[in-house]
């Protein structure tokens, strides 16, 4: 009974309230296990971080309610999009993130890519209202010895080129250190 609970109030703790699926911890928690395996295996292994375009305006146009359903519509689509073994989980307001285990950067590319193009359609009508929703995301692939906060740092500033790009795209992140933050990305 209690190693019931336990578990129980782990799985509480590792998901969404909302969407119902992994948060931010539980997606970590996971993804760090499978960075291991993958690079124990030599297996390649990509990181996706996914943002929904103008968000904001689909609270305040259409209400918190259709928000909600928009993230919920967001991520059954993304789930559809995805193979078994990835990973996929809300790691902030309309962010959420996906591991590919042995998806290198093409590979990686072509889900992702394959997510948006998937959202396109779903996310035009949501609870009735034509919101037109679409994605952007940016993309990594594993190299060397990266650690999975560097890599998540990376996936950023592909998503913020695609963001930069216009939006609604998915961005090839340099497979560089990422870069510190400056003083103009601190400032509110």
């Amino acid at each position: 009974m209690r190693e019931s609970r336990e578990a129980d109030q782990r799985v509480k703790a590792e998901t969404d309230e909302l969407t119902g699926i992994l948060n931010r911890r539980g997606f970590l928690d996971r993804a760090e296990r499978a960075l291991k395996r993958c690079r124990k295996d030599g297996t390649p292994c990509a990181v996706a971080l996914f943002d929904l375009d103008y968000f904001k305006e689909i609270n305040d146009t259409y209400g918190h309610a259709t928000g909600d359903s928009a993230l919920r519509a967001f991520i059954e689509t993304a789930q559809r999009s995805m193979r078994s073994n990835d990973l996929f989980g809300r790691v902030g307001g309309e962010e959420f993130a996906a591991l590919f285990p042995g998806a290198d950067a093409p590979a990686a590319l072509s889900l992702a890519d394959r997510i948006r193009q998937s959202w396109i359609r779903s996310g035009r009508k949501i609870d009735g209202c034509d919101v037109n929703s679409t994605m952007s995301g940016g993309v990594v692939a594993l190299h060397d010895d990266q650690s999975l906060e560097e890599l998540l740092a990376l996936a950023d500033q592909g998503l913020y080129l695609a963001k930069k790009a216009g939006r609604n795209r998915i961005e090839l992140a340099t497979n560089d250190k990422p870069a510190p933050p400056t003083s103009q990305t601190c400032l509110a």
